[in-house]
C-alpha cells in the first residue's frame, strides 16, 4: 500500500462560501504563519465563530520568538505549543468577539502526539502535568483543558 501525505502551508487569506441547510456559511481560512497574523483583523468583524487549529504534537518543538531576542542579541526560542496557547488566548480574548461568538478549538496532529508521548512525556512542557506519563488520553485531555482556561483567563 502507497501512502502519500503533503503539506502545503496556507498563506494570505482564502474565503469559501458553502450553503448549509437554509444558509450560507462563509469560512475564511487566515494563514498560521506570523507574518500572516496583522492581516487576521481585518477578518474578525461580524463573526459567529471561530475554529482555531492547533498541532498537540508541537509540545516538544520550538519556534523562533523574533519577539523576545535573547540578552546577546540573538533570535530567542519558544515552546510550539505554548506559542499556540498564547496565540488562542490573544484570538479567543479579542475585544471584537462577545459572548455569543463561538470559540471552537480543534487539536489536530493527534497521530503524531500519540507516537511522541512514548518517548517524551508531557512534562517536558508542563512541568504540573502529574497524569500517567507516557498516556494519550489524560495527556490529550490535560493540554485541551489547558486551553480552556486561557478563555478570559492567563496564562500559567
Amino acid at each position: 500500500m502507497d501512502v502519500l501525505k503533503a503539506r502545503v502551508p496556507t498563506t494570505g487569506i482564502t474565503e469559501i462560501v458553502f450553503p448549509f441547510r437554509e444558509a450560507h456559511l462563509r469560512m475564511i481560512d487566515v494563514g498560521g504563519q506570523r507574518s500572516e497574523q496583522r492581516k487576521w483583523i481585518h477578518c474578525f468583524d461580524n463573526v459567529n465563530g471561530v475554529l482555531f487549529i492547533a498541532a498537540i504534537s508541537g509540545y516538544n518543538l520550538f519556534v523562533d520568538d523574533e519577539e523576545n531576542p535573547k540578552a546577546d542579541g540573538s533570535v530567542g526560542r519558544k515552546n510550539r505549543l505554548r506559542y499556540s496557547m498564547e496565540l488562542f488566548k490573544r484570538i479567543a480574548n479579542h475585544q471584537c468577539f462577545n459572548k455569543k461568538t463561538a470559540i471552537i478549538l480543534f487539536l489536530n496532529k493527534i497521530d503524531i502526539f500519540k507516537e511522541k508521548i512514548v518517548n517524551h512525556p508531557l512534562d517536558l512542557c508542563f512541568k504540573n502535568y502529574k497524569g500517567p506519563a507516557q498516556s494519550l488520553e489524560p495527556a490529550a485531555k490535560y493540554v485541551a483543558d489547558r486551553f480552556s482556561r486561557l478563555v478570559n483567563a492567563e496564562i500559567q
